[in-house]
């Protein structure tokens, strides 16, 4: 296996001498034979090696003694070690992601500021070729994006360096024989069993009866994952220059304008990249809500003659006319409508109209009132943000089967025309509205005290001049 994983490093350059290399080894049998692996080439490379092991605060004393195992084997094996403690499930409560996105994002995290400070060359984890088959599997039943079917890359850049992963050549059991011909007890984790989790039903279920057929399928898949990646890499590539050629008016995060008959010409597929592409520069957090019937109607927008209009999640609107496309998130004769700010908690902020919005933690529901509202922290996506509506705004509350547009509350309400565009609306970090202030609370508001202890207040007051035309 050595000599095999070696050959795969130098074919993909994922090996260069006189360079720092940092290990990420959770004490299983992947990164151990992994670690090992780059212990052996560390002498005739001149390589610098340093591991680094995670405590996710996910699985206990098990985690711990993880972490203990595989800083005695460095210490064994006379490699430098650090470790790191990732407070995971306080991450996942605190901005409502799963628990694996949690993970994931402190590790990378934790990685970053790693290769930063050793100024590291590169960073190698343990992925292998069964990994490589089970992901594009798993992305094959839930994404029409063809690039989330090349898989795992072999390398791809981080901080300034690169994430390499050489075991994408061999497979699982190939690295077992390995672990156990050099005597290396790995530690085994008791949840890979558990089929609740998708990755271990295909491990369970799917890749045997593949192999079945084909026991080298960790082979044909990585072919494969190598081929849709460079295909990939062109075609973004050519998206780009193909982008700059028709793209006449550009505002980092604010507006896009394209030649409409230009991107016409284009092969579809270089007209979805080119798609993509805008959403990317102008989004700076890619919407849950965007989707492939997103993708599909701005493709059919192409097709069509005159003008026509499409609206896109966070007030994001696409207007197409003869010979142009805009994307844009303001209208022009009504820029005040941009406003929109994060609220710390605690915060007290004076809205434009004078109005003032105090956000703090309490323990106790102590007053109701169409200007108070109760949230549990837990319940929404932190960080809530003030803002006016946006093109398309609906919400929900208790007791409604499904959702009802703003402009409607706005009218069911009688509130004047010339007040709603500035009327505003707090919404959590999914852009949820939970509160159309004064007028609706979202279905995540709270009316009566229960059995938890903090909540987040929010209380409005208007500003004198709205008082006074109130009253």
């Amino acid at each position: 296996m050595r000599q095999k994983v070696l050959q795969f490093m130098k074919q993909h350059q994922l090996l260069k001498k006189d360079t720092t290399v940092l290990v990420g080894v959770s004490g299983g049998p992947d990164s151990m034979a992994l670690l090992h692996l780059y212990k052996s080439f560390s002498k005739a490379w001149n390589i610098r090696l340093i591991a680094l092991s995670i405590d996710h605060q996910l699985r206990g004393e098990d985690s711990i003694a993880d972490v203990a195992y595989v800083r005695a084997i460095c210490a064994d094996w006379d490699i430098p070690f650090e470790a790191g403690t990732l407070d995971v499930p306080a991450y996942h409560k605190m901005y409502k992601v799963s628990t694996q996105v949690a993970a994931r994002t402190l590790r990378y995290q934790f990685f970053l500021e790693k290769m930063q400070e050793y100024d590291a060359d590169y960073l190698a984890l343990g992925h292998h070729g069964d990994d490589q088959v089970e992901t594009i599997l798993m992305n094959l039943t839930r994404s029409s994006n063809p690039a989330a079917l090349a898989g795992i890359p072999v390398k791809r850049s981080f901080a300034d360096g690169e994430i390499v992963r050489p075991l994408l050549c061999v497979e699982r059991k190939e690295i077992e024989e390995y672990c156990a011909a050099h005597q290396i007890i790995p530690r085994l984790d008791a949840s890979n069993e558990e089929v609740t989790y998708t990755r271990n039903y295909f491990r369970k279920y799917i890749l045997p009866l593949l192999k079945e057929k084909n026991e080298r399928i960790h082979v044909t898949t990585q072919r494969l994952s190598e081929a849709l990646q460079e295909d990939e890499s062109f075609l973004e590539a050519e998206a780009k220059k193909a982008a700059e050629k028709i793209i006449s008016e550009k505002i980092k995060g604010e507006k896009v304008t394209i030649d409409s008959m230009e991107l016409k010409s284009f092969p579809r597929a270089l007209q979805r990249r080119i798609y993509h592409l805008i959403l990317s520069y102008l989004y700076k957090k890619t919407p849950k809500t965007l989707s492939s019937a997103h993708e599909a109607s701005f493709l059919d927008l192409l097709t069509k003659s005159g003008y026509r209009q499409l609206d896109f999640p966070h007030g994001l609107k696409i207007e197409k006319s003869y010979d142009f496309i805009r994307f844009s998130f303001k209208n022009s004769m009504q820029e005040e409508n941009a406003f929109q700010q994060k609220l710390l908690i605690p915060t007290d902020i004076t809205l434009p109209d004078g109005a003032t919005l105090q956000v703090k933690y309490v323990n106790e529901i102590d007053k109701l009132g169409k200007h108070i509202i109760y949230i549990h922290p837990e319940d929404v996506s932190l960080p809530l943000q003030v803002r006016f509506r946006q093109t398309g705004d609906a919400m929900s509350w208790k007791g409604l089967n499904g959702s009802r547009k703003l402009k409607d509350i706005f009218i069911d309400e009688k509130i004047p025309l010339k007040e709603r565009d500035n009327w505003p609306i707090i919404t959590d970090d999914s852009d949820e509205i939970i509160w159309l202030v004064g007028i609706k609370k979202g279905k995540k508001a709270i009316e009566q005290q229960d059995k938890r202890t903090l909540f987040v207040q929010l209380r409005y007051e208007q500003a004198a001049c709205r008082r006074k035309n109130d009253a």
